[in-house]
């Protein structure tokens, strides 16, 4: 008996030890998991979401090139995140690097030609010169003929040809001095470099370089993608001055206008698996193609700031 209750004893001292052991691992579970979970909220829950209906709102930057062309390359696809300075499309550039080659060579010859104007007007001050001494010439001739011709030396039919030698010279210097008068209008108080056919020759190398350099649509700022271009898009461009932002009103005119369109064959890739009818095949086109020759003369049409002005003007009235 003794053994039994000394046994009963001990197992009862034991076990408040266990549960107290037990108790204290628990506790400590529970703050390791507590940590766990603040540590992932403040390292990684808290910068990210997951949904599968959420919609977004951001700000959507729209770029508009400034120039007309042909798609030729897209530097980022739908969703990219891209750089502020990043390529996003090139066009096609030769009828850029043409135009700039033509104002370079523009600019040459502009400056030779005003180089020539100047060059003109130092020639016909030599010849003012030149006929200024014709002129005291035929008037010393007439005096020493009228002087001679007054004590008979001479006959009096050679005085009138000595007057009209003079008269002619006369003229001639007038005309002369008339000619070198127009030369300096056109280059009085310039240089060649401030002379306005060069500087309007300058303004078009410059407006080429910028169409040339606008070939090249960079992002502004950076951000995600939303509606890439596809290649071979033709983009067109109108003048800045022309283009008038205006809220919309009941009665507004609106203007469309195009061009053919052709088919891409019977219904596009959703056609092969339809039963097509006569009269489904007139209404199967379900792609349309533009012309681009056309498309092309309406975008250059409307680069014209007169037919701007004569939509927007109907539009208007």
């Amino acid at each position: 008996m003794a053994t039994a209750d000394s046994n009963t004893a001990t197992a009862q001292d034991n076990n408040p030890r266990k549960r107290k052991v037990m108790l204290i691992g628990l506790a400590l579970i529970v703050i390791l998991g507590v940590a766990g979970v603040w540590a992932w909220h403040e390292l990684y829950g808290r910068f990210s979401e997951s949904t599968d209906d959420a919609y977004v709102n951001g700000n959507v930057v729209e770029i508009t090139p400034l120039v007309t062309g042909t798609v030729v390359s897209i530097g980022a696809d739908d969703g990219d995140l891209v750089h502020e300075g990043q390529v996003l499309i090139n066009f096609d550039p030769n009828d850029a690097a043409v135009g700039l080659q033509s104002a370079q060579a523009n600019l040459a010859r502009t400056v030779r030609q005003v180089r020539g104007l100047y060059s003109n007007v130092d020639g016909m001050k030599a010849q003012v010169l030149a006929q200024q001494a014709n002129v005291q010439k035929a008037q010393d001739n007439y005096t020493r003929r009228k002087n001679l011709a007054a004590g008979g030396a001479i006959s009096q039919e050679e005085l009138p040809h000595a007057r009209d030698d003079l008269t002619s010279a006369q003229n001639a210097l007038a005309n002369v001095q008339q000619q070198f008068k127009t030369s300096s209008a056109l280059v009085d108080d310039t240089v060649i470099s401030s002379h306005p056919d060069v500087q309007a020759a300058a303004a078009q190398l410059r407006q080429a370089y910028l169409t040339d350099a606008r070939s090249t649509l960079i992002a502004p700022v950076t951000g995600y993608v939303a509606k890439r271009m596809e290649i071979g898009a033709v983009v067109a461009a109108g003048p800045r001055d022309c283009v008038r932002r205006e809220a919309p009103a009941p009665g507004d005119v609106i203007v469309l206008v195009g061009g053919r369109t052709g088919r891409d064959g019977v219904g596009g890739a959703t056609g092969s698996s339809k039963e097509h009818t006569e009269t489904a095949l007139q209404n199967s086109a379900e792609v349309q193609k533009g012309d681009a020759p056309t498309e092309r003369k309406l975008q250059r049409l409307f680069r014209d700031p007169a037919v701007i002005e004569s939509y927007t003007g109907a539009a208007h009235a």
